[in-house]
């Protein structure tokens, strides 16, 4: 049994697979034929996997070949009103435009709330604002008293803490202690 043999593109290709490299360059051989290989392998998959979508459309949708004869059927131009072959698209139609009506009535009630949310959240957000200002206002001026009180504490220590004034004061305790008898 004689098998075929490869054609020059696939033969690098394979090369390129196996990762053989040329001896005299050091580049791989087959990279470019590899990744057309690759390509058009992936462009005809997904070609077929459409061509398929398509007819299983056209069949459902009720467009696809149905197996009848069209011959003799074009001279006859009347229309049959009796026949019921087309309630169940107009119904689909209908249940469609229904789902659609209630998507948009429900996505109107979500952004109604989400709306409403936002409200709450912008006015949370400014009486947030408003607390921390009223917050940092009093750590100032509870700032200021500390910073003023210091000030008076270090100014009294000045007064007080001469040395004249503390001879002064030994002197009338010793004074006091003389005349209370102690």
């Amino acid at each position: 049994m004689l098998a075929k043999s490869l054609g020059r593109k696939r033969l690098l290709a394979l090369m390129g697979e196996l990762g053989m490299v040329s001896a005299e360059t050091g580049q791989a051989i087959g990279q470019e034929e590899l990744e057309d290989l690759r390509s058009s392998h992936t462009n005809s998959r997904d070609v077929t996997k459409l061509a398929k979508t398509i007819l299983r459309l056209t069949t459902v949708v009720g467009l696809g070949p149905t197996g009848s004869n069209a011959q003799g059927q074009c001279d006859d131009h009347s229309v049959n009103s009796g026949d019921n072959e087309t309630l169940w698209i107009w119904l689909s139609i209908f249940l469609l435009a229904v789902a659609w009506i209630g998507f948009a009535v429900a996505a109107y009630k979500l952004w109604l709330r989400m709306n409403q949310r936002m409200a709450h959240n912008e006015l949370q957000q400014a009486e947030a604002d408003t607390f921390m200002g009223n917050q940092r206002d009093l750590l100032n001026e509870q700032s200021a008293n500390l910073q003023e009180f210091r000030t008076r504490y270090n100014n009294y220590v000045r007064q007080t803490d001469q040395p004249h004034l503390r001879n002064m004061l030994i002197a009338c305790m010793m004074d006091w202690y003389i005349m209370v008898g102690l």
